[in-house]
């Protein structure tokens, strides 16, 4: 994304079916991604729940949120990189952007 965005070298963008769900997703991260949390906004209303870990940006939506804002659409030129969870492959239509 350094051709695109001088903000971050990674945007990853997941959702949920749930207010729940996109809290306990953003607790997973907390506790298990090992950089500083710079910034979080969103959480308590739980429809966009932003982290800021500088080189990397993370944004979990619930899902009607994130089918309204589309960020996909607004990286569509940054390129992509397929990632694994656990060995469980992201779906091919939710994409990861990568700085080049």
């Amino acid at each position: 994304m350094k051709d695109i965005n001088w903000i971050t070298d990674y945007l990853f963008i997941c959702s949920a079916d749930s207010v729940i769900q996109v809290r306990a997703i953003a607790d997973a991260i907390a506790e298990n991604f090992n950089h500083r949390l710079r910034s979080l906004a969103g959480y308590q209303e739980g429809k966009w729940v932003l982290m800021d870990y500088g080189d990397v940006m993370v944004n979990i939506f619930h899902e009607a949120t994130r089918d309204f804002y589309n960020l996909e659409r607004l990286w569509a030129d940054a390129p992509e990189e397929q990632i694994s969870v656990r060995g469980l492959k992201c779906p091919k239509e939710r994409k990861t952007y990568k700085r080049s």
